[in-house]
């Protein structure tokens, strides 16, 4: 994609400064985003399986970009292939698009009507543990259809006009001690 930078692009924690006007990471391999750093205005795209992102404690905000109107999702994985074994954890997201975590995959398009033949799995096995999604325009998690196995564990979801939205199919959502408010 256009505007992004790969994770695996990086060697050690990943800091705001080396995005300049990149808007995106591709989380293409495990990262790290640098303890105490400022904000990052990114959204991240979780397009490899077998990846994890440790924010530790640092915060996504869209609300610093020079386009302040076009705020995207937090994390969003594909929609025209599954994904799997993802973890994200210790992350805090504010002033983001729609959805804090955007885990829709759609099975009804020209480029995946071969997969109609055989089962319809969508993302699996995907971790949220330790994050907070303050003021998401929309959902805070959306459970896209067919998912299977997500876990959403101490998540605070605030202000949010959904706080976790499962699709039809999707099965094995975990949430444990997370908290939807207002």
């Amino acid at each position: 994609r256009s505007g992004c930078r790969a994770a695996s692009s990086f060697s050690g924690c990943i800091s705001p400064a080396e995005f300049g006007d990149n808007k995106c990471l591709i989380l293409d391999a495990p990262a790290e985003l640098c303890a105490g750093s400022g904000p990052f205005d990114i959204d991240v795209w979780l397009t490899k399986s077998h990846t994890s992102l440790d924010c530790h404690g640092a915060t996504i905000d869209q609300r610093y970009g020079v386009d302040t109107e076009v705020r995207r999702s937090g994390f969003r994985t594909p929609y025209e292939y599954s994904v799997s074994d993802i973890d994200i954890r210790n992350c805090t997201l504010r002033n983001i698009g729609r959805y804090g975590f955007d885990l829709k995959r759609f099975f009804r398009n020209d480029a995946v009507e071969r997969e109609l033949d055989g089962p319809m799995i969508g993302h699996e096995r995907i971790s949220i543990y330790n994050v907070v999604i303050d003021h998401p325009r929309q959902m805070g998690v959306y459970v896209g259809q067919n998912s299977r196995d997500v876990s959403i564990d101490e998540v605070l979801i605030d202000h949010a006009f959904t706080g976790i939205y499962l699709e039809a199919g999707s099965t094995g959502t975990h949430v444990n001690h997370t908290v939807i408010y207002d």
